[in-house]
């Protein structure tokens, strides 16, 4: 089945994965507004199947680089149809105030990145907050540097119109 095409023709998608014996009961409460979702894609998902890295290999084996997921879409500069960390949900939240205090952190320290997040919608929701980081001006595409990689996540459940401040500590080293 070709996803792009179905997607533009449905408001939303459910991704159940696997989920287990009691998914049925779990799927019609979230369903029918008697939970609220709040997963997200642990995957890249790309708009087809050519926009995806061709895997070469002889037999029961192939060649993996360090670029998969989202660091494959962002290497070959590609937009996918739903990128790592997509997630509906029926609260709708606003992210403000990024603070990343780092003037006083020492050498191997963690500096505790905040950012409050407001839940603008009607019903209280679970937010999962995502911290990537990237080598700022790097031009060698590397672990080193060049492209984001996910370093930090912190998931919050927010009351419909509060806002929490959401910490999500990152070493230095990272």
């Amino acid at each position: 089945i070709d996803v792009s095409s179905f997607a533009a023709q449905v408001p939303a998608l459910v991704m159940a994965w696997y989920p287990g014996q009691s998914g049925g009961a779990a799927l019609g409460a979230l369903l029918f507004g008697k939970a609220n979702f709040s997963g997200k894609l642990p995957v890249t998902w790309p708009t087809s199947l050519a926009d995806e890295p061709q895997f070469s290999g002889s037999g029961n084996t192939t060649q993996m680089s360090y670029y998969l997921g989202y660091r494959w879409f962002d290497n070959q500069k590609k937009t996918p149809l739903y990128a790592f960390g997509h997630g509906l949900s029926y609260s709708t939240f606003e992210y403000g105030n990024l603070r990343v205090p780092c003037s006083t952190v020492t050498k191997g320290g963690v500096v505790t990145i905040t950012v409050d997040v407001k839940n603008t919608g009607a019903v209280p929701g679970d937010e999962t907050v995502f911290a990537f980081v990237s080598w700022p001006s790097s031009t060698v595409p590397t672990r080193a540097g060049g492209y984001k990689e996910l370093k930090g996540f912190q998931r919050a459940t927010i009351p419909a119109g509060m806002t929490a401040r959401i910490p999500i500590p990152i070493r230095v080293s990272d």
